[in-house]
């Protein structure tokens, strides 16, 4: 199995070549994880909700408006996300907003907002959706050098951990390949551990059939690899490539081959 990583070359412009007046800006930090493209009057949330969006990442705002429900009124907040505006109902426990980096009451900010005149309220639509663009730029430039600071090792390991099957132990490994070559053949060279971390026997080898193309990913996994239950955690500690071409490569596993899942998640939902 592997799924292909869709990657483009990012650019990240700084804010501060923006000529803007820097209370203009109010920014939105929300513990909830999701945000909508639409609010309607009576306060149903329509559309799905936008999953590169993360709690604590940084929104724009550019209005708040209210919708009525079958018991109260509530307060939404109108904001842009990567160039797109969504909507989030207003909630104290979750939200915070920001104005040059101190936090206001959302009621200063309607406030604000009532004060504003058209032409300001434009202005401030046109800014907030630039702003929101550049720091998309700057979450896929972050994300995108934390995985490819693996690059220069030709592979990174996503996982390896051992399997439950009823009274024996298997193991699973996903690994990316950073190589411009695609691998044919790779072989896991591991060993397990116990609960109190003592070795489990001798040293293990599995092989992995490919192709695993470059700047893909692939998973392998194998049953009954210890006739045994006791094995809590496994010890990669080296893997046997050969690509394609016919050429060979053998990688000492260290902690600066590995990569999270999450950060590869994230990456794809970013360029989605």
């Amino acid at each position: 199995m592997k799924k292909l990583l869709f990657l483009s070359v990012i650019f990240f412009a700084h804010l501060c070549s923006c000529q803007l007046t820097r209370d203009s800006i109010i920014v939105l930090r929300s513990n909830s994880s999701l945000i909508y493209p639409s609010f309607s009057p009576s306060c149903y949330r329509t559309g799905d909700y936008n999953k590169k969006y993360q709690p604590q990442d940084m929104l724009f705002v550019t209005d708040i408006t209210e919708c009525k429900g079958y018991s109260s009124t509530k307060d939404i907040i109108g904001f842009y996300f990567d160039g797109k505006k969504y909507y989030m109902e207003d909630n104290s426990n979750e939200n915070e907003i920001y104005v040059k980096g101190k936090q206001k009451q959302l009621a200063d900010i309607k406030t604000k907002f009532n004060n504003l005149t058209p032409v300001e309220k434009d202005s401030l639509d046109s800014w907030s959706k630039r702003f929101s663009e550049v720091y998309m730029r700057k979450l896929k430039n972050e994300v995108y050098d934390k995985i490819f600071s693996r690059e220069k090792n030709g592979i990174a390991i996503i996982s390896a951990f051992p399997t439950e099957d009823y009274s024996f132990t298997g193991a699973e490994f996903k690994i990316l390949n950073f190589s411009k070559k695609t691998i044919k053949y790779i072989t896991f060279n591991f060993y397990g551990k116990n609960a109190v971390k003592d070795r489990v026997g001798v040293n293990i080898s599995r092989k992995g059939i490919g192709p695993v193309e470059s700047l893909a990913s692939g998973t392998w996994s194998f049953d009954n690899v210890w006739l045994t239950d006791i094995v809590q955690t496994l010890k990669l500690v080296s893997v046997n490539i050969i690509y394609m071409d016919g050429s060979k490569r053998l990688v000492t596993i260290t902690d600066k081959h590995r990569i999270d899942q999450e950060d590869l998640d994230r990456l794809n939902n970013l360029m989605d």
